[in-house]
């Protein structure tokens, strides 16, 4: 199994400026997120599936957390 240091490594750089704009410990919102990563919305909503499939996000109610 891949660490999480290798995934982030094979990142694209909207993909790994989405993550690095994720609160360690909470949920946020694509919306939220969009300001923390320095992104657009349509740019956090496109990098959202590809970190989600490759297991360092997974859904929440409230929008998305990092993977435990």
């Amino acid at each position: 199994t891949p660490s999480r240091r290798d995934v982030l490594d094979t990142l694209d750089a909207d993909s790994r400026q989405v993550f690095d704009g994720f609160p360690g410990r909470r949920s946020i919102g694509p919306d939220e997120l969009a300001v923390a990563s320095g992104l657009s919305a349509l740019r956090v909503i496109r990098a959202l599936p590809t970190l989600e499939l490759s297991g360092l996000i997974e859904p929440t109610p409230d929008g998305y957390r990092i993977s435990r």
